[in-house]
């Protein structure tokens, strides 16, 4: 009697890969869970696959077909080193190799360096040790209250946290005499009494400008050579305070041009009673104003067009009868 046929067999394989990279064994002797080539994984763990560390070639091109089996650093007498390399049979040498050695230590110490220490054990290199800050100006400076600090002497300042020393730009007064009215060119005939008040570090240096021309204006000027530049200049006053409501005082600055034409000029008055400030002429930034000792210090900026060659500060002290307005 005839027998029916016994069922096909299908038969599955699973391959779970765990082996690792393998590139010096033949291909005919790998086994199932073994991998040939693998490209930026890295196999360390046994089991798992990762994506590979970072990593610099030194070569922008492979050398060789075959892998490389050996990596020597070889050092010669001349103090010149070698990288030698074998694959695929052949050895390859490459100059020079990532070492550098160096006959002495005033050698080992030159070069530009960061934040470390080469001179502490010689041969060696280690983090540095900050040294401690130094501090330096080379004129003498105020304080928010006014007060006077010595040249080379930090300000300190009521800081977030606790004290904190003040930090400014290096900037430089291009006036002349600039605490001796006396001494600028005269507007007019101008009442000039030197060193007549207490200034607002409390020294008797303030001068006191009158005018005392019912007709016109009377005041000070000064001109300064600067460059034809487009950089922003800051000019400052300090004006007593006092409660004087029919005389208003005028700070005025501009530029001018090797003509001796103006090309940019503002002109700000202050009301010594509150502080108060009018921009009556140009357009001034910066403007501020701040109460020190019993003064006014005001102050704003004036950037150069280009043109100029000469920056001119007049102050007028009675400008105006009024605050605001052209002024009279």
């Amino acid at each position: 009697m005839a027998r029916r046929a016994a069922p096909g067999w299908r038969v599955a394989r699973l391959v779970d890969m765990g082996g690792g990279l393998v590139t010096a064994v033949s291909p005919d002797l790998f086994n199932d869970n073994e991998a040939q080539f693998a490209q930026c994984v890295d196999l360390s763990q046994k089991g798992t696959i990762r994506p590979a560390l970072g990593r610099w070639d030194r070569y922008d091109s492979p050398f060789s077909q075959y892998p490389v089996r050996g990596v020597y650093a070889y050092y010669k007498k001349d103090g010149t080193s070698h990288l030698l390399m074998y694959s695929g049979g052949a050895l390859y040498c490459d100059l020079p190799h990532f070492v550098r050695t160096f006959d002495s230590q005033p050698e080992w110490d030159q070069g530009s360096k960061h934040n470390v220490d080469t001179a502490a054990s010689p041969g060696d290199v280690k983090i540095a040790v900050p040294g401690n800050p130094t501090f330096s100006r080379s004129s003498v400076a105020y304080t928010s209250t006014g007060e006077e600090v010595a040249s080379g002497q930090p300000r300190y300042e009521t800081g977030q946290f606790g004290q904190a020393i003040m930090i400014e730009e290096e900037t430089t007064n291009l006036l002349r005499n600039s605490e001796a009215f006396g001494s600028w060119t005269l507007l007019g005939t101008p009442v000039i009494t030197s060193d007549s008040a207490a200034a607002p570090n409390g020294t008797i240096t303030a001068d006191t400008v009158g005018d005392d021309d019912a007709a016109g204006h009377e005041g000070v000027r000064q001109e300064v050579t600067i460059s034809a530049d487009t950089a922003l200049y800051t000019v400052s006053i300090f004006v007593k305070k006092d409660t004087v409501t029919t005389r208003f005082p005028s700070l005025n600055f501009g530029f001018l041009d090797s003509g001796g034409a103006s090309v940019s000029w503002v002109g700000v008055r202050i009301d010594t009673t509150n502080g108060q400030t009018y921009v009556w002429a140009g357009t001034p930034t910066n403007v501020s104003v701040q109460e020190i000792n019993g003064y006014y210090r005001l102050s704003y900026s004036l950037q150069n067009p280009g043109t100029g060659v000469k920056a001119r500060v007049d102050f007028w002290p009675a400008h105006s009868t009024t605050h605001t307005g052209a002024g009279d």
